[in-house]
């Protein structure tokens, strides 16, 4: 079996620099534990077991069209910037705890295909699940939603301060 480590890499961090995998398949355990990155696109791209524990997304992150068949562990990652997982799949287990979602995170239209084995916690204030089914997903009970309500999830607010970006559809 494959086994691919990208742990402890740190790419070149400027803005303009912009890291692709695009059309991938990663048949084998791939690991990006503590990998801080610049500007990074993973487009169509399918993973087995992927750990991205304590990895660090300084620049904008996109995941479009992409399947983590197995494990993804996104453990106590950083995302400083703007990150979107745009029309992806989740089969397995998936984690999201203590993640710290500093800049706007978007799950739109993804598929958590066993949705009660994805767990999220922490502070999700700037976190939109626009188009997921987020109905059986684990959501600790100390979760924020809100900066002063912790009720009031990110979609909601972002509802009232521009409704005219919203239609029927979200």
């Amino acid at each position: 079996s494959d086994f691919f480590d990208f742990s402890d890499v740190k790419f070149d961090s400027l803005e303009t620099s912009n890291i692709v995998f695009e059309n991938s398949t990663l048949n084998g355990k791939c690991k990006f534990t503590r990998t801080v990155f610049p500007a990074i696109k993973f487009n169509t791209c399918d993973f087995n077991y992927t750990n991205f524990r304590s990895a660090k997304f300084e620049h904008n992150m996109l995941i479009s069209k992409c399947a983590f068949h197995s494990e993804a562990d996104f453990t106590d990652c950083s995302f400083l910037k703007e990150s979107k997982f745009l029309f992806t799949s989740f089969h397995s287990n998936t984690l999201f705890q203590y993640a710290n979602f500093n800049n706007i995170v978007k799950f739109h239209n993804v598929d958590f295909k066993e949705s009660q084995l994805v767990t999220f916690n922490g502070n999700l204030s700037n976190v939109s699940f626009l188009g997921s089914d987020i109905t059986r997903v684990k959501f600790d009970e100390k979760i924020v939603w809100g900066d002063s309500d912790r009720y009031s999830v990110f979609d909601a607010r972002e509802l009232i301060k521009t409704p005219e970006k919203f239609g029927l559809s979200s």
